[in-house]
């Protein structure tokens, strides 16, 4: 009987080992799907250990990577001190020795744990011939226990584990450079769309490599979804004709010469200039073209403003030169008539005739200054002077002095002789004193000091007024400009003082400062460089050392 069921019993041993090994060969097929289908790590990890688990009854596990120094395996930050474990113990930790023999032998290995219920089955992950980690499994049965068939699968799914992981990784990897790639293009856009002038880079055949927003509209392009496109058919008219003949000469050429195009936009005529240049790599090979677009608009309008400024420059040096010629025959008859015998209110008539004119004379020599400053015609008479001469000479002026004011003066001993024009100082002091005195007209005192500084003369004027607001101080010395306010309102004045004084002094390679705040006064400061001897050939300085 026994005899007769022998070949039975093989035969369905046999059978039960077709279909164990059958089942396990699906169960391996259906999981290495199940990591290959996952992206996360943490995924394909779970996918693996679970798999592992369910192929040798394993309660618990624990994957192991190499460290970023590649020298040693270190607990996946998947897994941790997260793992479950079917005894309820902390986790057991494989020594070192054995992870790196493990590592080194590239097998399937399992280890007696604390005690006689508890294995631990180490599966390496290798790819490429290299180890790129290991599972560490909780496992009931011995060493000898373990099916070689079991140990074949836990090998292959280790391997496509190992394989999910590293593509894992990869994309991982490749996220991130495509994310930076993304955030450095929209950085290098950003950039692109905040410069004023246009950019169109296009590759050696035409086709748009980038486009700001200022080239799009100042082509008429209505959208900035044209990179790859070829830019010739985006445009139309004469600027297709006009930017293609650039494209194709600085192809040739290697750039081209910024030139005036002309383009339409919404029926009005917009100049813009066109440069270009050849876009080249690393190894200096020529790989498209950048087309640089300027609007001219301003540019014309400036242009215009300019000119008419010059006209208006030149208007009033000419009435200027005309009026002077009349004024000056009207002073010399009211002089004439003043000799003959009159009544005293004829005389008082003469007198405002005269003062009138010479107020007239006055404002003309003014305008005539500014027109010469803003030509640089101005002409200085360069001869040696002490400065303290010309203080005491303006000083000694009545017209100054016939307020409520005090005017002293405070001159440094070792003022020494020097270099000036002597008119041209004499009408910038008599202009800043003149204004202290104006825009103190509740009296006080006004100060005129001389002091040598660092081989420079310092003139300093003053006083105790109305003051000048911060905002205004940047506008003082341009033409015509007048503090705001109701003081300053009172005060008549052409605007003209200080932009002489300044434009005088820079003539002279000095410059004027202001000190100032409401309420309480204002100081003005000449600074001169002391000058005795003038090198042959030099009219004047060209330019003021001050900027």
């Amino acid at each position: 009987m026994t005899d007769a069921s022998a070949p039975q019993e093989t035969a369905k041993a046999e059978a039960d080992a077709l279909r164990h090994a059958y089942e396990v060969s699906r169960f391996v097929q259906e999981r290495s799907r199940e990591i290959r289908g996952v992206r996360a790590s943490a995924d394909i990890v779970k996918c693996f250990a679970e798999a592992a688990r369910t192929l040798v009854g394993s309660g618990g596990t624990q994957f192991y990577v190499r460290d970023a120094a590649g020298t040693a395996m270190v607990l996946h930050k998947t897994t941790g001190d997260t793992t479950i474990r079917r005894l309820g113990a902390s986790p057991w930790r494989p020594p070192k020795e054995t992870l790196d023999w493990v590592a080194k032998e590239r097998r399937t290995t399992t280890v007696p744990g604390e005690n006689d219920r508890e294995w631990h089955t180490l599966v390496p992950l290798v790819v490429a011939g290299e180890v790129s980690g290991i599972l560490v499994l909780d496992v009931p049965q011995s060493a000898g226990e373990l099916a070689q068939q079991t140990i074949e699968a836990l090998t292959f799914l280790a391997e496509e584990a190992a394989a999910a992981l590293i593509a894992s990784e990869e994309r991982a990897r490749v996220d991130d450079e495509l994310g930076r790639i993304d955030r450095e293009r929209s950085f290098l856009a950003n950039i692109l769309d905040s410069i004023t002038n246009g950019i169109l880079a296009a590759d050696l055949d035409g086709r748009i490599l980038q486009i700001n927003r200022n080239a799009a509209a100042m082509l008429d392009i209505p959208s900035l979804d044209v990179i790859g496109q070829d830019f010739e058919p985006l445009l139309t008219g004469d600027v297709r004709v006009e930017l293609r003949a650039i494209f194709d000469e600085t192809l040739q050429a290697g750039f081209a010469m910024e030139r005036l195009v002309t383009t339409r936009l919404g029926g009005t005529e917009f100049p813009i200039a066109v440069g270009s240049s050849l876009l080249r790599d690393d190894a200096l090979q020529a790989f498209g073209c950048i087309l640089v677009f300027r609007d001219m608009t301003a540019s014309r309008e400036m242009d215009r403003l300019r000119k008419l400024d010059q006209m208006k420059s030149d208007f009033v040096a000419n009435v200027s030169h005309e009026l002077r010629t009349p004024l000056t025959s009207i002073k010399a008859y009211c002089e004439a008539l003043a000799g003959m015998p009159r009544t005293p209110k004829e005389m008082e008539f003469l007198q405002v005739i005269e003062e009138e004119g010479d107020r007239l004379i006055e404002l003309i020599e003014d305008l005539l200054d500014v027109s010469r400053i803003q030509s640089g015609t101005l002409r200085l008479n360069l001869e040696p002077a002490n400065p303290r001469d010309l203080v005491a000479e303006v000083l000694a002026m009545p017209r100054l002095h016939a307020g409520k004011h005090r005017i002293a003066s405070n001159i440094a001993a070792d003022v020494p002789e020097m270099l000036f024009d002597w008119n041209r100082m004499k009408e910038v002091l008599i202009n800043l004193v003149s204004n202290a005195v104006k825009y103190s007209p509740e009296g006080g005192d006004i100060s005129v000091s001389l002091a040598v500084a660092e081989g420079n003369l310092r003139i300093a004027v003053e006083d105790h007024g109305i003051g000048i607001a911060d905002a205004d101080q940047a506008s003082l010395f341009q033409q015509f400009f007048r503090v705001d306010g109701s003081l300053a309102a009172k005060v008549s004045g052409t605007g003209l003082g200080l932009a002489i004084a300044k434009g005088i002094s820079e003539a002279h390679g000095g410059t004027v400062t202001v000190k100032s705040a409401p309420g309480k006064g204002s100081v003005f400061t000449v600074i001169l460089p002391i000058r005795r001897d003038v090198p042959q050939g030099e009219a004047r300085p060209e330019k003021s050392p001050f900027g």
